[in-house]
């Protein structure tokens, strides 16, 4: 496979797409994980891995970064279109954030008819947090939690897409390799101390403070260590893939030792962070790996099983509870965990190729259309009054 294809006028970098894919596993096992514990109870001692995945979001939100600065940065920068900038920005997130919110208040509407009772009724299904989440403010106002609860963190990105300007203007007086890298090494620990303490007084995981500290602190050094990789000439090398595979394994053992969903595994962000230079860097075993169609595709799809897979926990939750399988078989309590984490991978395909792809591409088709009537109004104007410019100087040439 080819290390980059075409994509928004860049070339991708296959092997970051690979490593959201595999981030995003992580994330939706650790939403499922007590549907394992008591449908296995044996697997419980694996908590420290499955509950780790709290620090997964520290992958993504730098990689974001790094990613649109690597797709925008110079463009913007140079005075680029921002608003075709921001169209694409949304015709990549609004179509599944919208059809899965939709859907969320559809499950809450049948639930109130069916007389079902949802968690959190109370306090999340209100009609000012649904408000506030069809424009993406769900998870970033106190009071307005998101319904589709992975819905925070696209609300932050959103945020992050808006003011990427600012944060462009910031890259372009990072002029040197070195001084990116310190920058981006002073941003992180500041930022890493300030998410430390701010969990002293909220050890909500993405409350609305918290989720604000992440992604200003993550998505701006992921911007930064773009720019020190940048500088570099986009090196590539087998020591890049040492250093990858050297993170991980601290990583897993830090997260052993720690006490699950301990604020302290946000030691963490700095090291994640940088595992994004190395995977976009590694040019022997890691890249290969990330890069391997499987494991592209699980990247391709990631953000819709994102999505999705918290609506599947819902349902399956009422429909199909595990609990009333725990005496089950064996064969019974693994068909049944195979089912609902097979049907996120599933929904997730379905909501990839008939949702997300074809939306997108239908938003920039229908914005490039419009690009091209403003230009030939533009060009019709200037012929106009270039026309009108000759007449009057024939009529001053005759006077």
């Amino acid at each position: 496979m080819s290390d980059r294809t075409p994509h928004e006028g860049r070339a991708l970098i296959t092997a970051l797409v690979g490593i959201r894919g595999i981030a995003c596993t992580w994330v939706v096992l650790n939403h499922f994980r007590f549907v394992l514990y008591d449908l296995f109870p044996a697997t419980r001692p694996l908590d420290w891995w499955l509950a780790g995945a709290n620090v997964g979001m520290e992958i993504f939100f730098p990689l974001s970064g790094f990613i649109i600065s690597y797709m925008y940065a110079d463009r913007i920068a140079a005075k680029g279109s921002y608003g075709d900038y921001l169209l694409k920005r949304f015709a990549r997130i609004y179509p599944v954030f919208i059809v899965t919110t939709l859907a969320v208040a559809a499950l809450v509407v049948a639930a109130a008819i069916a007389n079902v009772t949802l968690n959190s009724t109370g306090t999340r299904f209100t009609p000012i947090s649904f408000a506030c989440n069809l424009v993406l403010l769900g998870g970033a106002l106190p009071g307005c939690p998101a319904w589709n609860p992975p819905a925070w963190s696209v609300s932050m990105e959103m945020l992050a897409y808006v003011t990427f300007p600012a944060t462009a203007w910031l890259l372009v007086r990072l002029r040197t390799p070195r001084s990116a890298t310190i920058a981006a090494i002073a941003w992180l620990l500041a930022g890493t101390s300030a998410m430390m303490a701010f969990r002293v007084v909220d050890d909500a995981w993405a409350s609305p403070g918290m989720a604000l500290l992440r992604i200003t602190t993550e998505f701006v050094a992921g911007a930064m260590l773009w720019k020190a990789w940048s500088l570099a000439g986009q090196p590539r090398s087998l020591q890049w893939d040492v250093f990858a595979v050297g993170i991980v394994v601290f990583t897993l053992v830090v997260l052993r030792f720690l006490p699950p969903e301990d604020s302290v595994g946000l030691i963490l962000t700095p090291l994640l962070a940088f595992l994004v230079v190395a995977c976009a860097s590694a040019s022997g075993p890691v890249k290969w790996l990330l890069s391997t169609r499987v494991v592209m595709f699980g990247g391709q799809i990631s953000y819709s099983l994102y999505m999705v897979h918290f609506l599947v926990l819902i349902v399956v939750g009422k429909v199909l509870p595990w609990q009333q399988f725990a005496t089950a078989s064996l064969l019974v309590r693994a068909g049944l965990m195979s089912f609902y984490i097979l049907s996120c991978f599933a929904i997730a395909v379905v909501c990839y190729l008939w949702l997300e792809e074809p939306a997108r591409r239908a938003i920039h088709r229908t914005a490039d259309r419009q690009a091209i009537r403003r230009a030939a109004r533009l060009d019709r104007y200037s012929n106009g009054r270039a026309m009108s410019a000759a007449d009057e100087s024939k009529d001053a040439a005759r006077d």
